[in-house]
């Protein structure tokens, strides 16, 4: 038979134990419902870098594009584009090779100077020339009977001077016959001038600066 010392610790025992069960029961309820951060959440969040952004003083904008440098074909392009219905007739590298220095043909035969430069391809200086109303009407002569462009013209030049660098392309007048004249440079630095017919394409004359045809 149980003592009563020994019943009274035992009914002492029973009455701690029942509030620390329900204290351990009300935390993992809490935890099941979401209502506490688990030891391993907080890691995870730790863990988890800030994004960064969107908007405000702090977020990061696109670069502008950087502008390519102007080839003859590029300028060429560009000078056209200025003049609505416009036609290149001349193309000139100048100032030690920093601008294409072009000429333009609008629909009444008025030409249109305009430089690019070579670096960005951006518009430089431009204007109308003034000329005879006669001279107007040659220029639409000139344009009109030039059956290939400038760019055709480009590429039949540097196919007469292999791996060549064309410095200077105008459309011109050769005894009667409308041809596109070029100036080429080789990779020894030999300039060759060559000449084709703007009606057919064909290649008329590639001479160096000595005079020998090529």
């Amino acid at each position: 038979m149980a003592t009563i010392r020994e019943m009274f610790d035992r009914n002492s025992a029973a009455r701690f134990a029942a509030p620390a069960a329900l204290g351990a029961a009300a935390v993992l309820a809490l935890g099941a419902c979401g209502g506490g951060t688990s030891p391993t959440a907080s890691a995870s969040a730790a863990r988890t870098p800030a994004g960064p952004a969107s908007s405000g003083p702090g977020a990061r904008t696109p670069q502008a594009e950087m502008r390519a440098p102007a080839t003859l074909e590029k300028a060429g392009a560009t000078a056209a584009g200025r003049v609505p219905g416009g036609t290149l007739v001349s193309i000139e590298l100048e100032e030690n090779g920093t601008v294409w220095e072009t000429e333009v043909v609008a629909a009444d035969g008025t030409e249109h100077a305009i430089d690019v430069h070579t670096r960005d391809g951006s518009v430089g200086a431009s204007h109308v020339k003034r000329e005879s109303a006669a001279k107007h009407a040659e220029h639409r002569q000139r344009v009109r009977a030039a059956k290939i462009d400038y760019r055709a013209a480009a590429a039949k030049a540097r196919a007469a001077v292999r791996d060549g660098k064309i410095t200077e392309l105008n459309l011109d007048d050769h005894r009667g016959t409308t041809v596109w004249e070029s100036d080429v440079t080789d990779t020894s630095g030999t300039k060759h001038e060559v000449r084709i017919d703007a009606a057919s394409g064909a290649l008329l004359a590639n001479r160096t600066a000595s005079g020998d045809d090529d």
